[in-house]
């Protein structure tokens, strides 16, 4: 049981958290606190490379080469796909296990309180309206807002590149108070006010964004706008 909830709870009295009842709602409501991530083999991912219309007329205009014999304009055709391809393999392939560490960094234990009393929970179960403690060290489960303890140091580097860690809360408004889920706590502890799980958070959005772009035709690369020049 996290001190810190036990002792706001003793202090505030009237803070019990969720019942049973309202977590099983929002959990069929919300779904699991989980960032959905499309399962693919490697294959599949230097295969859809030379997925969508370009990359088709491109490989056509390789083959048409090959037969006419004109090996230069081959060589340079097929150079250029395999060069486009094992870049943009490359970039996907590091996207994807970027994705796959944040997840199991996700994967982890949390204070909550619900019906009056501290548990320990895997955040999978968390749902918006839960309150939660969290500690230096540990990630944030899911997108919220700071409650109370102390001004803490969240290192925002896997979601927003930042190098420095940001301080929160900044000011008395929602947005200078706002904690993002796979950020990492650095310094200090406090408790969070679950506001957004699972695919409703910034990180889900993005995922399910990227997961969605890649379903359509691959844009055309800037090898692939060299050679049409």
């Amino acid at each position: 049981e996290n001190p810190l909830l036990l002792g706001d709870e003793t202090k505030e009295g009237d803070t019990l958290g969720l019942t049973s009842a309202q977590v099983a709602l929002r959990l069929e409501e919300y779904g699991p606190n989980e960032v959905p991530i499309e399962k693919v083999s490697m294959c599949q991912v230097f295969f859809r490379q030379y997925y969508g219309t370009m990359p088709a007329m491109l490989i056509v205009a390789c083959i048409l080469a090959a037969i006419i014999q004109d090996w230069e304009d081959f060589g340079i055709i097929f150079a250029m796909l395999a060069i486009n391809g094992c870049i943009g393999f490359y970039e996907e392939s590091k996207a994807l296990a970027s994705l796959e560490a944040l997840k199991n960094e996700l994967r982890q234990y949390v204070s909550v309180l619900r019906d009056g009393k501290v548990s320990s929970i895997d955040i999978a179960e968390l749902v918006p309206g839960d309150i939660v403690a969290i500690r230096g060290g540990q990630a944030v489960p899911a997108d919220g807002i700071w409650l109370d303890g102390d001004i803490v140091k969240v290192d925002t580097a896997a979601l927003t590149g930042e190098p420095i860690a940001r301080t929160i809360p900044k000011n008395d408004h929602d947005q200078g108070k706002k904690l993002l889920a796979g950020c990492i706590l650095v310094q200090g502890e406090c408790r969070m006010l679950i506001q957004a799980t699972g695919k409703q958070t910034q990180v889900g959005q993005a995922t399910e964004m990227v997961a969605n772009a890649k379903k359509g035709p691959k844009p055309i690369g800037r090898f692939e706008t060299q050679i049409l020049r």
